[in-house]
C-alpha cells in the first residue's frame, strides 16, 4: 500500500487518493495487528 500511496499523491500529484490508500493501508494494519492481539490473548488464556 505504501508504494502506491507515494506514487499517487507524489509521482501523479493525486493526493486525494493518495491518502486514501495510506488510510486504507493503516485500517488493515490495525486490523491485523487486532486480531493477533485478540487471538494471542485468548490463546494465553486457554493455555493456564
Amino acid at each position: 500500500f505504501s508504494i502506491y500511496a507515494y506514487k499517487e499523491a507524489f509521482v501523479f500529484l493525486n493526493f486525494g487518493m493518495g491518502a486514501a490508500a495510506s488510510l486504507v493501508g493503516a485500517a488493515i494494519i490495525m486490523l491485523v495487528g487486532w486480531l493477533l492481539y485478540v487471538g494471542l490473548t485468548y490463546a494465553t488464556e486457554v493455555s493456564r
